[in-house]
């Protein structure tokens, strides 16, 4: 999967890859929306590994938990590539990842294997080792330890032929160079020193396991204590003692496991016929084990999903339903491999229906013949319970949602009429005659109008906006007459502040433009507004650049710069959002709702284009917005 970001390191393009696995489309990974993909617990890290990648232009190595369309999280890896483009100018990063996951599980069952392995070597009473193809030890047990009172560590097969009864020395090196010499398993009796000084008799077992070419990998050795029975026959009654018990605990164990299983277990015959129904396949049925041996699993299934007459199997399984069909068809298939699954309408004994989901297995005996299925019913009720509740729920959340938006609009229109009034009539006192006290307080009047007139406006844009009401026009407009007179509104905010307006346009640009030329009006204003208020001295500047044209289509970049307070790094990204600014003591000092920048990301998002932000505190802001327009025809 690959997407690709923008120097400013948000998301502008993917793969179909990408959209494949994660179901995400373009918009919805466009900026930093691909990261909702991201497992929680990795997503900050690997947004700091991102980052690191565009500040250092090197590529940065990532493992992660990648959200896959159907709802499940699976690892995947790979690499952040810094990009540049002819000019040698840093374009941003290519992000490419390549699903892992059965790997890791792999690796982890791999390595829970050995864990495993040599924690039971370290439980069992008896001596357990393995070496290598000439016999260098490189692993024993604590048994080792515990009997003979020498470290583990040993560093070659001295250490341990020492504790070999000198007179068994030579029969136990004769053996052991007999079975490498022919590839047999080792097998010996002799005497080991225990940590007092004396000898018992253990039974030495060893097996040299070789890999695909039959060359010797390693031995594994086992060394158990015989002292007692030195006698064959009471030997072989403790092995078969000791084997029998393990089957039994094998056998309770799996029993354990199946009676305790909360989906339904289900065996049969080759012919359908049930030969087992564990404890919850006997609640979710609403019947007996015993009640329902020998019957045919197709009386589990809503007769309706099964068709009369399953064609292609001999006449004494024309009862089996279509995934154990298939599963039969399949009978050449690795055992354990599981048979299709699929959802079902399943029947209880009282007549009841429910959904649930099927999984089917073949069963096979020793030798590897199909002898049976193996099903496993889960009662989908629940989720399906659950599923319409959230359904329901997002229904009523978006209707809230609407519910709000209209409200918002509605009442934006009714209280702007009133505030037009009083703005109006201020107007008109402010030249009419009055006291200077009189005088100031209709001015008062008239900015504060003003002030709430601006904030309805906004307001009004975005619940029009969250509507889904606001709608662009694309008609033809000349750039410059826009741009000097954006600067003409900003002009006394900057005078009133001493602050140096600059406008640099190149005389290249196009002329005459398609598109909305009041909302690219309203987001131009509204940055260079938010410049000169967060701006106590300096400059503020607006700088317009053609980055590239491809026939009607001209793409222009406009930058908003600064010399003012700045904003943090981890105050940037919440700017965007209604209502917000970098901190409340901005919202103190300066005043404004917040509402400014999320408008300007709404309709830079409605024109298809980027908006960007570089800032560092105390030393200014640059905002930059890149829109795609077509020239008109002449």
């Amino acid at each position: 999967m690959t997407w690709w970001s923008d120097p400013a390191g948000n998301c502008v393009g993917l793969s179909a890859s990408w959209r494949h696995y994660t179901g995400q489309t373009l918009e919805q990974a466009r900026g930093t929306g691909w990261s909702g993909a991201l497992h929680p617990d990795e997503r900050e890290h690997t947004l700091q590994q991102l980052r690191q990648a565009h500040a250092s232009r090197q590529a940065v190595r990532l493992e992660l938990r990648l959200l896959r369309h159907d709802g499940l999280f699976r690892w995947v890896a790979g690499a952040a590539e810094p990009s540049f483009g002819e000019d040698g100018r840093f374009s941003g990063c290519i992000v490419s990842l390549l699903d892992i996951d059965e790997i890791k599980a792999a690796e982890e069952a791999q390595r829970r294997a050995v864990d495993e392995f040599r924690a039971l070597t370290h439980l069992l009473p008896s001596i357990v080792w393995t070496a290598s193809p000439v016999g260098r030890p490189d692993f024993v047990n604590e048994q080792w330890s515990r009997y003979t009172g020498l470290p583990r560590q040993l560093r070659n097969a001295r250490a341990w032929a020492r504790q070999i009864h000198p007179r068994d020395r030579a029969q136990a090196l004769t053996a052991w160079k007999v079975a490498r010499r022919a590839g047999m398993p080792y097998e010996v009796e002799l005497r080991l020193r225990n940590a007092a000084g004396n000898y018992r008799w253990f039974l030495v077992r060893a097996q040299l396991l070789g890999d695909a070419d039959g060359r010797g990998e390693r031995w594994f050795a086992v060394a158990t204590d015989v002292h007692e029975q030195r006698v064959a026959r009471e030997l072989l009654e403790r092995q078969m003692q000791q084997r029998t018990a393990e089957l039994r605990l094998l056998s309770a164990r799996e029993h354990a496991i199946v009676a305790s299983a909360s989906s339904a277990i289900v065996t049969t015959d080759l012919r359908g016929a049930i030969t087992s129904f564990n404890p919850a396949a006997a609640a979710m049925f609403r019947t007996t084990a015993a009640g329902m041996l020998g019957h045919p699993i197709a009386a589990l299934h809503d007769a309706d999903e099964l068709p009369p007459v399953l064609l292609g199997l001999p006449g004494d399984r024309y009862q089996l339903p279509p995934d154990l069909q298939a599963a039969l068809l399949r009978g050449d298939a690795p055992q354990g491999e599981p048979g299709q699954r699929t959802e079902w309408t399943f029947v209880r004994a009282d007549g009841s229906r429910f959904p649930g989901l099927l999984s089917v297995t073949l069963l096979r005996d020793l030798p590897g013949n199909v002898i049976g299925f193996l099903a496993m019913i889960a009662d989908l009720t629940e989720r399906r319970r659950m599923e319409d509740e959230l359904r329901q729920r997002t229904a009523q959340a978006e209707s809230a949602n609407q519910a709000k938006s209209a409200f918002l609009a509605h009442m934006s229109h009714e209280i702007r009429t009133p505030l037009n009034a009083v703005i109006g009539l201020s107007q008109l006192l402010q030249r009419m005659e009055l006291p200077q006290r009189a005088g100031d307080y209709v001015g008062y009047i008239h900015q504060a109008g003003e002030q709430l007139l601006a904030l309805v406006n906004d307001v009004l844009d975005l619940s029009r906006i969250e509507a889904g009401e606001l709608r662009l026009e694309a008609v033809p407009f000349e750039l410059g007459p826009l741009l000097d007179a954006v600067r003409v509104l900003v002009q006394p905010q900057a005078d009133a502040k001493g602050l140096a307006l600059e406008l640099d346009v190149p005389a290249q640009l196009p002329a005459r433009l398609l598109g909305d030329p009041l909302r690219l009006k309203q987001v131009l204003l509204n940055l260079l507004s938010n410049a000169v208020k967060f701006t106590p001295a300096g400059h503020v500047g607006l700088a317009v650049r053609q980055r590239a044209s491809n026939g009607r289509l001209v793409s222009l970049r406009f930058e908003v710069s600064d010399t003012g307070i700045g904003i943090k790094a981890d105050q940037q990204a919440r700017i965007f959002d209604p209502f917000t600014q970098a901190d409340s003591s901005t919202t103190r000092r300066f005043g404004g709702t917040g509402l400014g920048l999320s408008i300007v990301r709404s309709l830079v998002d409605m024109m298809g284009g980027q908006l960007g932000l570089q800032s560092q505190p105390g030393q200014g802001t640059t905002f930059s917005v890149t829109l795609t327009l077509e020239l008109p025809q002449t």
